[in-house]
């Protein structure tokens, strides 16, 4: 199921954010070893290492534009072939899929307070859950074809 909890300007439809990242970790170990050497018991080394990743600065970072786009992607099968950024509010992305290439493309709705943060959630959202699928059933000769 999607996720909307990001927060998009007034009138704009909600669409699901890029992934965040569970990348780093080091903070983690970090903590896990030196709760493990304070306390000497394996109990310490478990509450160091929740104590670090509660406090790891890259935990919940989100994924670039392109990097989440190329991982999804390849999730469906699909290879990333370029992204091309026209301007702050469009994206159009070529992609290889059963040995073809195609193109798909979003347009955010204009407003003046959005951050490029949540523009990016809005387009990575719009183009995998929109615009994406209907190329793809397009392509086996589904009902959007």
């Amino acid at each position: 199921m999607a996720s909307f909890t990001q927060t998009y300007p007034a009138g704009v439809p909600p669409r699901r954010a890029r992934p965040r990242s569970g990348a780093g970790g080091e903070f983690t170990i970090a903590g896990a070893i030196v709760g493990l050497l304070l306390s000497e018991r394996l109990e310490g080394g478990l509450l160091g290492g929740v104590l670090g990743h509660a406090i790891d600065p890259k935990r919940g970072v989100a994924l670039s534009l392109e990097t989440s786009v190329r991982n999804h992607l390849t999730s469906q099968g699909a290879l990333l072939v370029e992204l091309y950024r026209h301007g702050p509010y469009r994206v159009e992305i070529l992609f290889a899929y059963a040995g073809q290439y195609w193109t798909i493309e979003s347009t955010a709705p204009p407003a003046s307070d959005w951050t490029q943060e949540n523009l990016d959630d809005w387009l990575f959202g719009d183009l995998m859950d929109h615009q994406l699928p209907s190329r793809l059933r397009a392509f086996v000769g589904g009902p959007d074809s």
